[in-house]
């Protein structure tokens, strides 16, 4: 499945002779789309767009859209900013212009509930709008990045717990963060912004293990190979690096 700028999310399938084609095109989305996430058993996914402050659910197996939320007053959440399925594929984290009259707060809603229930606050960005989302694979940690170069660490655990759930603020770049990863141990965290991948340990927030620096321009993704052997990055200036230790 791929979703773009154009507000539409293309479903593709690979044919016997390695050719690959779209079989639907899904619409109703009004601004480009940020983000796509797939749920981990079901024929489900959800989107969010920035432009139009929404995120959506969809079976893009019948080519439905099965839930919308742009938040509401009685919610006290407005203007979803960017939104992300959890691990568990019942809840969605992202981030809105306005929670409970505070700018770009952290939130989750539960799939289960109407789309314009109360949502539980995990805390607020203090630096810029939300960009990107990941979760660590046992799903208990989340880290968010912003268009300040802001990356938030937080423990769901302690969601709704008055400001108990942020675990540390760090900064990537001189810009904004495009992306934030964990590898599939949960014990990496890469993040990455204008010319710069910085990379953590899990738990140890003092300083990034590495920077990386090679690429020009904004890079845009970061992502680890099976068992962290390796990091892969793709770049503005039309590059794709792959990194391993040494």
């Amino acid at each position: 499945m791929t979703a773009g700028m154009d507000a539409t999310i293309k479903v593709w399938a690979s044919g016997v002779k390695k050719s690959i084609k779209c079989t639907s095109t899904l619409t109703g989305h009004t601004g480009g789309i940020d983000s796509l996430s797939l749920h981990p058993s079901l024929p489900l996914c959800l989107t969010s767009s920035a432009s139009d402050g929404t995120w959506r659910t969809w079976d893009y197996e019948v080519g439905q859209d099965l839930m919308r939320c742009d938040g509401s007053s009685s919610s006290g959440t407005t203007g979803v900013q960017h939104a992300v399925l959890h691990p568990d594929g019942l809840l969605v984290a992202g981030g809105a212009d306005k929670v409970n009259g505070k700018s770009h707060g952290i939130v989750f809603w539960d799939l289960r509930q109407d789309s314009s229930q109360k949502t539980t606050v995990l805390g607020y960005s203090d630096s810029g709008s939300m960009t990107c989302m990941s979760f660590s694979p046992n799903g208990y940690n989340a880290v968010s990045g912003d268009a300040e170069g802001g990356v938030h660490v937080w423990d769901l655990r302690k969601a709704g717990t008055a400001g108990q759930a942020k675990v540390v603020s760090l900064r990537v770049g001189n810009g904004r963060c495009h992306s934030v990863r964990y590898d599939e141990a949960g014990k990496y965290l890469a993040a990455c912004g204008a010319g710069v991948v910085d990379v953590y340990a899990h738990k140890k927030w003092s300083g990034p293990l590495v920077s990386l620096t090679s690429q020009k321009g904004d890079i845009r993704c970061v992502d680890f190979t099976k068992q962290s052997a390796s990091m892969v990055t793709g770049s503005m200036d039309r590059t794709i690096k792959f990194w391993s230790p040494q």
